[in-house]
């Protein structure tokens, strides 16, 4: 028992390595330059920064996506908006593309995190 308990914390801690490996942060800390949400059917919401990044070469970078139907986008978004309000800078974590552009999954302020 205490064998198949290792092993399954094990493949489980391997799982988590590798999905958190695939993420890439932004090189610099950047600005949010705009944003567009979108509520109707296939809702999104996109942001455009002082410099997009396209680390796994999406089709088109000239914004960056955020899926509303994940559990963290409303703190994502409240971040990315005060941010934006307040001339602040962002890293922004890079995890793959959404519908031809790159995803975000995370947010930092830096200095605050």
């Amino acid at each position: 028992m205490k064998k198949a308990l290792r092993t399954i914390l094990a493949a489980t801690a391997l799982m988590w390595t590798g999905a958190s490996l695939a993420d890439q942060w932004s090189a610099t800390p950047v600005t949010i330059a705009g944003y567009f949400i979108w509520q109707g059917t296939g809702a999104v919401a996109f942001i455009t920064t002082s410099s997009n990044e396209n680390p796994f070469n999406c089709p088109n970078s000239n914004y960056l996506v955020l899926d509303p139907s994940k559990a963290n986008f409303q703190s994502m978004w409240a971040s990315i908006l005060t941010a934006q309000a307040s001339g602040q800078t962002v890293s922004l974590s890079y995890t793959a593309c959404l519908g031809g552009y790159p995803a975000i999954n995370a947010v930092a302020v830096p200095h605050n995190w």
